[in-house]
């Protein structure tokens, strides 16, 4: 399978979430070692993404009220 196959942004997502299989992450590391660009937009999304996951909803809703 070709790294040409998968959408750049699609794998990142899929290796920051720990759901990219080793094929995968492999293409994600060789993608970001072509370039510093590539690295850069790697740590990016690798930082919002960890940021992402600091948010804690701790929102109750009431179903009933809401109907």
């Amino acid at each position: 399978m070709s790294v040409h196959e998968y959408d750049m942004d699609e794998l990142i997502g899929k290796h920051l979430a720990s759901e990219a299989t080793a094929e995968e992450t492999k293409a994600v590391m060789t993608w970001c070692a072509q370039s510093v660009e590539n690295q850069k937009y790697f740590e990016h999304l690798q930082l919002i993404f960890n940021r992402a996951k600091l948010v804690n909803d701790t929102s109750r809703y009431d179903a009933d009220a809401a109907w």
